[in-house]
């Protein structure tokens, strides 16, 4: 077993082993003459005297050539190398990454994996020297944490790591070890890695060779492969009244190999329990469960379902909140008089309030409290009512067109167009019957019992043709029998536009008088409205749309609040167009509910919930990561036994080879002990 000096300079005082060789070899003590009466024994006694006096100075030379050797050897510190280890002699920076991601929170040998990840940063920091210099990375990717750090300061900020919601890949989190490396002007880079090797974080195909960062990656490994979640939720429904029955559709997930039966599954509305279910879910399956309450009144429902699952409990619970109006606002936009025939199929409910003004009166500023616009009969749609309805659109709102009798081509052209729709190129005067309607479009839900057979279609005896865009997608709800379009919905940036291709007098088509009227309309307004409630997730949505506007000017000061987390920020807010954005960044912590408040006022709620992507405990073993690296001639990884007790010893023994100065020491002060006991009970 080769051994190595990391001072080899000062092997040359082994030269001072002649110091004693030559106090052996002269011998400067001065001898007296002593004369005795009877030298008959005298020769016989000087023989054997001067055998055990040789002997013993040759044991004392010896004792103090060999002390003499192992000081200089202790001082030279030779040592072991293991593998291509090797102490390094000038200063260094260390990296350290602490998977702190939920995953970790599961058991280990020694409490939990982050607990044995923060203790085994703390031995990684000791195995090395105080005036090396440090550097902490977790998930969280906090600016305090870019920067070098003492030793004393590095531990400190390791006890500080707690667990988060924030989730990044592997590849992103050496990236950015890497770019914090390279701003420090030292010797060595060294980079460990502790973590479970969670698949869901691991993207074997973007790590690549890197010459000049070598990385020591430490998995650990929990106890526990299993684990249920809360994957998402939603509503079906698109506005919801007081007083209706809503079905809450839940999905959960198994990620065990294990069927589980009878999990418990509760939900809360505004803080009381309103439903209860059992679910089964087979191995490494999913289960849907539709959770129905009533809503009892208007206004914010804040839901939380919760299931019991140990050890990995983050995804045990989700929030979902959606509003409840008392009305739904329509506008409808008539060119002059009066609309009988839409105000009779909104008057039917006061859920419905429908406002209706001339195309010459309308307030721009206003059109954003509308949830449904319809452009009734209009002949010619100005250039100001066209840029503020196609700006509206795209920010959420929802605008049903109807065609005039004698539409201007070009206005209703330079309006479709803004909102991505086929315009109306032209017209005929044919009479042709709708034969087909696509059933399956949220628009006819609950329209029809079943499949309709032979129902009597509406017909037309004059129509607009659509132009034949092809980049322009939409969706065909009904069509006449020569393929042409009497209704097509397009979608436009966050908004929907609604097209007919046929007015409603009744000189032209029989569609107002027709039984599909009135669940027609009724319908686009209940779309136009998706309160099917709002779920975001922790560190993906970070910049959430507001329904309205929000004035910023003065002392107006908004706040998003969470008073069961004591969570109360000023949040920026941008607005553009007719519309604000609340920008989150990573100021959210915390999954639960959000209120924005504004001005003293509550204007929205938002629910918050942690990225199932931590859900999934399946983890890479070090064989498949091991093959994938040689696969890709990837040499700068290497892994280490995380599961080692004396983890401090292991990680210098590792960097420094196997030290033996202190070896020397040891033995240095045996033989000065050997030296002293031979010149006091050894006889001459």
């Amino acid at each position: 077993m080769p051994i190595s000096f990391l001072f080899p300079e000062f092997l040359f005082a082994s030269l001072l082993i002649s110091i004693p060789i030559l106090i052996h070899l002269f011998n400067f003590r001065r001898f007296k003459k002593i004369y005795f009466t009877n030298v008959k024994f005298l020769k016989e006694l000087q023989t054997e005297t001067q055998q055990r006096s040789k002997l013993k100075h040759l044991l004392v030379l010896l004792a103090r050539i060999l002390t003499i050797l192992f000081l200089v050897f202790a001082f030279s510190q030779p040592f072991i190398p293991v593998g291509n280890a090797g102490p390094v002699v000038q200063q260094r920076i260390v990296s350290v990454f602490i998977d702190n991601s939920f995953s970790m929170e599961q058991e280990g040998n020694n409490g939990t994996l982050l607990d044995e990840a923060k203790a085994k940063a703390e031995a990684i920091a000791q195995a090395y020297s105080p005036s090396d210099r440090y550097h902490l990375l977790t998930q969280d990717f906090e600016s305090r944490h870019q920067r070098n750090m003492s030793r004393d300061e590095f531990l400190e900020a390791v006890q500080e790591v707690k667990p988060t919601a924030s989730v990044h890949m592997l590849h992103e989190i050496l990236n950015r070890q890497k770019e914090a490396l390279q701003d420090f002007e030292v010797a060595a880079r060294k980079i460990y890695m502790l973590t479970d090797l969670q698949k869901t974080g691991i993207d074997l195909t973007q790590l690549n060779a890197d010459t000049l960062n070598h990385i020591n990656m430490i998995p650990l490994v929990g106890q526990t492969f299993r684990n249920i979640s809360i994957d998402t939720c939603w509503i079906n429904t698109p506005a919801i009244q007081p007083g209706a029955r809503v079905e809450l559709n839940v999905r959960l997930k198994n990620f065990s190999e294990t069927d589980e039966s009878q999990i418990p599954l509760k939900l809360s509305v505004n803080g009381s329990q309103r439903a209860i279910s059992s679910v089964d879910i087979s191995g490494n399956g999913e289960s849907e469960v539709v959770l129905s309450f009533t809503v009892n009144e208007s206004g914010w429902q804040n839901c939380q379902l919760s299931i019991s699952d140990h050890p990995i409990t983050f995804d045990d619970t989700y929030y979902l909140s959606f509003p409840v109006s008392e009305v739904l606002n329509v506008l409808t936009i008539i060119s002059s008089g009066d609309n009988q025939n839409l105000n009779a199929v909104y008057s039917t409910d006061p859920y419905y309030k429908q406002s209706q003004t001339e195309v010459t009166k309308v307030d721009y500023g206003s059109l954003s409290k509308y949830d449904l616009i319809i452009l009734q009969g209009l002949d010619m749609i100005p250039s100001g009512l066209s840029a503020s309805i196609s700006e509206l659109v795209k920010q959420g709102g929802t605008v049903c067109v109807v065609p005039g009798t004698k539409a201007d081509l070009g206005s209703y052209q330079s309006f479709l167009s803004n909102v991505d729709a086929n315009y109306l190129s032209g017209s005929d005067t044919q009479y042709v019957k709708v034969n087909a309607i696509d059933i399956r479009n949220e628009l006819f839900k609950d329209v029809f019992e079943k499949a309709p057979d032979n129902i009597e279609m509406p017909w037309t005896k004059k129509r607009y043709l659509l132009s034949l865009n092809t980049r322009i997608s939409g969706e065909n709800l009904m069509t006449y029998t020569d393929g042409q379009v009497f209704l097509k919905k397009f979608n436009s940036g966050n908004g929907k536009v609604y097209l007919f291709t046929s007015s409603l007098s009744a000189s032209e088509s029989n569609f107002s008088s027709h039984a599909l009227f009135v669940p027609v309309f009724l319908r686009l307004a209940l779309l136009s409205r998706q309160d099917g409630g709002n779920a975001n997730i922790i560190g993906r949505d970070r910049s959430i749309s507001i329904p309205i506007q929000i004035d910023l000017q003065g002392d107006k000061v908004a706040h998003l609040i969470n008073k069961e987390n004591q969570f109360d920020i000023i949040p920026e807010i941008k607005n553009i167009g007719r519309r604000s954005f609340l920008e989150i960044y990573d100021q959210i912590k915390d999954a639960g509910i959000y209120e924005l408040n504004h001005n003293e006022k509550a204007i929205w709620n938002y629910a918050f919930n942690f990225d199932r992507k931590e859900s999934d405990p399946k983890i890479y073993t070090i064989e498949e990561l091991k093959n994938f690296t040689e696969q890709a001639g990837i040499t700068q990884i290497s892994f280490m036994e995380g599961g080692v007790k004396n983890f401090e010893k292991f990680i210098s023994e590792s960097e420094k080879g196997i030290s033996l100065w202190k070896i020397c020491i040891l033995l240095a002060l045996v033989f000065i002990g050997i030296e002293v006991l031979l010149l006091k009970f050894m006889k001459s």
